[in-house]
């Protein structure tokens, strides 16, 4: 079942960082950004990511926090949404965009602040206008970058433990709901991958593999005459998406911390 989550994207000012935690030592300013959102009804918590590539980006994940698609419409038409709003559009270069993303997977690690701290890796995949429809149940079925291996003692060792220590869980993956006015003419999914560092992140890409033949669909195995080949896991997931009917992919990665209000 898909859950509800609101991803709002904005640009900070030029040398703006923000502190580690705690924040209590953020200007009082972004205080104010977050209050109303804080208080409002079926909302719980969520995230706050500053872009790696580009560090004046910045990106509020509220998770499944809003309990129903209504709660979060009453707090977006309600005075608090609207002062959210403008507090947050005061303290952005660029004015904030807002989507809506209905995650297939439970989205337990935003539930349970496993995106504190996280080094997470955004991927937003544009497909044909109509494709949502078409391929919603095939998005799901995508796996993302995670480890194959068993979890079993191997000459004494664990590979599938060590790979799987890389990340924070499985990736998150759904469609994109109320796109801005120049991205209408497309459909647009998003997985986050959720790296616990980006050295971690980098071992386990060089590392992971896939068999082509053996997990791509509509090939055959090499015992039916065709060749297997082994993909990096970054390439395999991207040659799975693009298999879906992908017109292309985006990738970029944030350092999400929580936002204390106080």
């Amino acid at each position: 079942m898909a859950e509800t989550t609101t991803l709002t994207t904005f640009t900070l000012a030029a040398g703006e960082v923000f502190p580690p935690e705690p924040w209590h030592d953020i200007p009082e300013r972004w205080h104010k950004v977050f209050r109303p959102l804080a208080s409002a009804p079926g909302y719980v918590g969520g995230v706050l990511g500053c872009g790696v590539e580009h560090p004046e980006r910045g990106m509020i994940l509220t998770g499944k926090r809003w309990k129903s698609n209504e709660r979060l419409a009453a707090f977006a038409s309600s005075a608090a949404g609207q002062a959210y709003s403008s507090e947050l559009a005061a303290n952005s270069q660029s004015v904030p965009h807002t989507t809506q993303v209905n995650f297939f997977r439970s989205n337990m690690l935003i539930q349970q602040n496993g995106l504190w701290g996280s080094a997470a890796e955004v991927h937003t995949t544009d497909f044909p206008k109509g494709y949502r429809e078409s391929i919603a149940g095939g998005l799901a079925t995508v796996e993302g970058m995670v480890c194959k291996a068993r979890y079993g003692g191997i000459d004494g060792a664990r590979p599938g433990y060590q790979a799987k220590r890389a990340y924070q869980g499985a990736p998150l993956s759904g469609w994109v709901f109320q796109q801005a006015p120049g991205e209408a003419t497309v459909d647009q999914a998003v997985w986050i991958h959720t790296w616990k560092s980006a050295e971690r992140e980098r071992q386990f890409k060089d590392s992971e593999v896939r068999t082509m033949s053996g997990l791509m669909p509509g090939v055959v195995r090499d015992g039916d005459g065709v060749e297997e080949r082994s993909w990096p896991v970054e390439e395999y997931f991207e040659e799975r998406v693009k298999q879906l009917g992908a017109l292309g992919i985006r990738k970029e990665h944030y350092e999400f911390k929580r936002f204390l209000v106080v």
